[in-house]
């Protein structure tokens, strides 16, 4: 076994003093390795048969931590609070229930709906409205920090225009995947002529991450909602409070290529040590510019977060 283990890892004469895993076959058979622990990784969140509670995805996110760090962005600007409305509620859940129900991930759903539709069919009568969307955060910080790093989500929250705001948090299976779906839509109520303001429907991404990586969505000053699907709520969530999972499906796969990253950058340094004290010599084999590649690969994946917004 101890033979087995030093020809992988180290060089001797059987490995023509090169560890193995370092030859083309090894970093062959290291990459099937990876492909099939994304395959698998991918397989098992979408199972609820199957570890459903370490390859699930849940999210501490609630309605009334995405109203308060909204307002205290725009506190912190100079604006004055929005007022929880909920009609804007009722909308935002509504609206994140048809994005479940008919598996989008857009301001317009497939069938040409629009989040103003979603804002009066619930009875308000608006005279500006904006939307944000967000996915896949596993924490209300973050989500809002994405949401202030894009241009057009942070022109909905800090909007002086806007008076109300209603927050939608949905936990479902999107696209393949489960998920926790935020919906925050803002607006003011009608007064005299209505307008729409159009600045707010755009897309854009957050860092990293967590990756996975979580979305957001906003424009025309479309109103974005953050709300739960219990309508006898002032604020709602549509899912129940659950015990979070210890570890979403990007969380898995990130200690998976470090750990194989860890394990080249050792065997590497090995290679690299022991051919310096034998003098052996090598027309082949940089193993320091191997070494800046995998620490490099290590520092993105490191960087990449989950979540997303729209």
């Amino acid at each position: 076994m101890w033979q087995t283990i030093a020809h992988l890892f180290s060089p001797r004469t059987s490995n023509n003093h090169r560890p193995r895993i370092l030859h083309l076959e090894g970093l062959l058979v290291v990459g099937a390795i990876l492909v099939g622990c994304k395959l698998l990784v991918g397989t098992l969140s979408t199972s609820h048969t199957i570890v459903p509670a370490v390859l699930g995805f849940s999210s501490s996110i609630t309605a009334s931590q995405v109203v308060a760090q909204t307002n205290e962005q725009r506190t912190n600007g100079g604006l004055a609070p929005l007022s929880i409305d909920g009609k804007l509620v009722s909308a935002a859940i509504a609206k994140g229930n048809n994005m479940c129900a008919d598996q989008y991930w857009a301001h317009i759903s497939p069938s040409g709906i629009t989040p103003w539709v979603f804002i009066k069919n619930a009875g308000y009568q608006y005279s500006v409205a904006g939307e944000n969307l967000a996915r896949d955060f596993s924490d209300t910080s973050s989500m809002v920090a994405a949401w202030m790093a894009s241009p057009t989500h942070r022109e909905n929250i800090m909007n002086p225009r806007y008076e109300d705001i209603g927050v939608a948090a949905v936990n479902c299976s999107l696209l393949g995947s489960d998920t926790t779906l935020v919906v925050q839509m803002f607006g003011s109520k009608l007064v005299n002529t209505p307008t729409i303001s159009t600045k707010a429907l755009t897309t854009a991404q957050p860092l990293p991450p967590s990756t996975p990586s979580p979305q957001v969505a906003g424009e025309e000053s479309v109103p974005k909602l953050l709300a739960d699907a219990n309508p006898t709520l002032s604020l709602g969530n549509s899912h129940q409070p659950q015990t979070l999972f210890a570890f979403t499906p990007l969380q898995i796969m990130k200690s998976i290529m470090l750990s194989i990253l860890i394990v080249l950058l050792v065997v590497l340094a090995l290679d690299m040590w022991l051919t310096h004290r034998r003098h052996t010599v090598r027309i082949a084999g940089k193993n320091i510019a191997h070494i800046l590649f995998l620490v490099g690969i290590g520092l993105v994946v490191l960087l990449t977060r989950a979540g997303s917004i729209f």
